[in-house]
Order: C-alpha cells, then structure tokens, then sequence
C-alpha cells in the first residue's frame, strides 16, 4: 500500500511524537525497576501515572498515533483495539500499586516491588508490540 504524502507525512509526525513519549518513559521505568522500599516506588509510580495518561491520551485521541494508523491502513485496528485495552491494564495496575504501597502495613513490600518490576516488563512487551504494528505500516508506505 502507497500513502499519500499528507498521509505519509501525519504517520511520521504521529510515530515521532510516540517515540519521544516513549523515550520520557523510559527513565521512570528504570526507576521503578531498580527503586529500593516503597518509600521510593510511591513517588515513581506516581510519576508513571500522569506519564502514562500524557502518553495513551496521546496515541488514543484522534489524529493521534492509532488514529492515523486506522486512517492509513484500517486492518490493523483489531491490533490497536488490543494496544487500547492494555492501556486500561497499566492506568488500572498503577493505581492498585499505589494504593498498596501507601498501606504497607497491611501489604509484603516484596511483593509490591515485584508487581511494579513485573508491570514495568509487560509495559516494555507493550511497547514492543506497538512498534511492530508501526514497523509494518512504515515497511508498506
């Protein structure tokens, strides 16, 4: 499939928007992955929080990175509509951690920091399978 260049060139703004939404996120990911007591993660996870809404308002709002993909090459909107549900995923995860960090009495904080490493892995899988859906449109244009 050729796009036509307004199409090609709204791709590209959309997918280089997205990369430097993913490049802010990375160094909070790092964080959270090496964050030592609870005392640490709460900050961080927070700071996720707004990250992540920035990012997914970013790439679910129209003429964001889906949208001008499901303009561009409509069959890889089941895929987007799989990206979008895990959206709700990480948003509804980064709130169940940091209410449980913020009662650590009640709650392993092993096991707090083991959810957030864990939650960081399934972000970068994420991550991973929105640039492959992106890689096959651009390999197509």
């Amino acid at each position: 499939m050729n796009m036509d260049r307004s199409h090609t060139e709204e791709l590209y703004r959309a997918v280089a928007l997205n990369n430097d939404e993913h490049a802010r996120l990375r160094p909070i990911l790092a964080s959270i992955e090496s964050a030592q007591g609870l005392e640490a993660l709460v900050p961080l996870l927070k700071e996720l929080h707004q990250a992540l809404m920035r990012h997914f308002a970013g790439e679910q709002f129209p003429d964001g990175l889906f949208d001008v993909i499901e303009q561009v090459n409509p069959e890889h909107a089941n895929s987007l509509r799989e990206l979008e549900g895990e959206h709700s995923f990480f948003m509804h995860k980064v709130r169940d951690l940091i209410f449980h960090a913020r009662t650590p009495g009640e709650n392993n904080p092993e096991e707090l920091l083991n959810g957030a490493q864990e939650l960081v892995r399934k972000f970068r899988v994420h991550e991973e399978r929105e640039n492959t859906v992106v890689a096959q449109i651009l390999e197509t244009d």
